[in-house]
């Protein structure tokens, strides 16, 4: 029994260190591995001494799991404790705490609700940060204490837990055939695994010219696909020859319309305030703006966060607070290279943009996806990170697309 008298529950359990805790991590997570009352474990690294990731990358990513209600709880060790806690302690709904008693421990939980229990490898002993973490296990927070009262507006959970997302554009490859055999092999691929779209929002953006047939074919087909346009105009209706209405895209049934693409803002000098107007006639349609972002110099994770943030805060200052939004990360500098983009890099990136404050305290649900070059296994190095992927030419194998939205339900 649990120390309150109720039955203890099987935990699903985030672990992640940085290079002073691998040690420790490694061998707290072989013993809940065997204890029965885990159900599982996600480890969101660091896997190696010689890793040198930030603590606060693998802190973020596990406190977002415990937010997004993917884990009940994270176990973080850093050489202290006391950093991970900090910023594990950033994420909206996460309460984390550093303990190195077995008193500190089990009132973590039983008082203050924490869902998140800190270590330092180079403060505490390993045998007894494995007691410790065995005795985490066995308390269960009482919701009718007098505790509960103290923590109920700390602890209210976040509306909008954030639903993982795969998608693809065709771009301007395909002939109207080919994207009608497209959609076709696409739904029935996802036909034959039913309960994979109850898993991953998954949506296709084709040619504008294509747009209203593909949405004609895929409601036939019953499967929930979402269909996004390639852009859109920042007005409803006008003298605007050749562009296409945001009005229009939802009166059709479009549900997704990407904006601020680099080859948009290369070839038609789209700037971010463009962007921005575009995103603000999305939400305004009842739309969900899809926001290409990304550096165009290689450098440091710092440089290249302080040109995203530029990008996102144009967007976010001109869309409503509780509005939806989809952020599509790729560094402009890796699209066409010899090597993508290294996973670390894009964790660090992505990781800083979602603790921006305007991203971090929207009271609407903020994706993350990955837009770079994608391959087999890329999700599963960024999964603590982003919440899916955005697809390009990769994503233009029917059989290779489904391959990554199982990728990505399953990683």
């Amino acid at each position: 029994m649990a120390p309150n008298g109720t039955t203890p529950k099987r935990w699903r359990i985030a672990m992640g260190c940085d290079d002073a805790g691998v040690t420790y991590k490694d061998t707290i997570k072989a013993d809940l591995s065997k204890d029965p009352r885990v159900e599982h474990i996600e480890d969101v690294g660091s896997f190696a001494a010689d890793d040198k990731t930030a603590y606060p990358h693998r802190a973020a990513a596990a406190a977002r799991m415990v937010a997004n209600g993917k884990v009940d709880r994270a176990l973080l060790i850093c050489g202290t404790g006391l950093g991970v806690a900090i910023t594990a302690n950033k994420i909206k709904g996460v309460r984390a705490v550093t303990a190195h008693d077995s008193f500190s421990v089990e009132r973590a939980v039983m008082s203050n609700n924490a869902q998140v229990l800190c270590m330092g490898e180079r403060v505490i002993g390993l045998e007894l940060a494995r007691r410790l973490a065995k005795e985490w296990l066995g308390y269960v927070f009482d919701e009718k204490s007098a505790s509960a009262q103290k923590l109920v507006l700390d602890m209210t959970p976040s509306p909008h837990p954030r639903r993982r997302l795969v998608g693809v554009s065709t771009k301007m490859y395909f002939s109207a055939q080919r994207t009608k055999q497209y959609v076709s092999d696409v739904v029935a691929q996802l036909s034959a695994s039913p309960d994979l779209a109850n898993k991953v929002d998954i949506f296709i953006i084709p040619d504008a010219i294509t747009l209203t047939s593909v949405i004609t074919q895929v409601k036939s087909s019953n499967m929930p696909i979402l269909i996004g346009a390639q852009d859109a105009f920042w007005e409803d209706a006008g003298s605007y020859t050749g562009e296409i209405s945001p009005s229009v895209l939802a009166e059709v049934g479009c549900r997704i319309v990407e904006v601020g693409h680099a080859e948009r803002r290369r070839i038609f000098g789209e700037s971010d305030a463009e962007t921005a107007k575009k995103a603000a006639a999305a939400t305004r349609n009842g739309l969900i703006p899809l926001v290409c972002i990304g550096e165009r110099t290689k450098g440091m994770v710092s440089m290249a966060v302080g040109e995203c943030a530029t990008q996102v805060q144009a967007v976010i200052a001109a869309v409503p607070d509780d509005a939806e939004v989809i952020l599509a990360y790729e560094p402009v500098w890796a699209i066409g290279a010899a090597e993508p983009a290294a996973a670390e890099y894009v964790v660090g990136v992505v990781d800083a943009i979602r603790e921006l404050p305007f991203v971090r305290d929207r009271r609407g649900v903020t994706r993350v996806l990955y837009g770079g070059s994608a391959g087999p296994g890329l999700f599963a190095t960024l999964k603590g990170s982003v919440d899916g992927l955005f697809l390009g030419r990769f994503g233009h194998d029917p059989e290779a697309f489904i391959k990554t939205v199982h990728e990505v339900s399953s990683a």
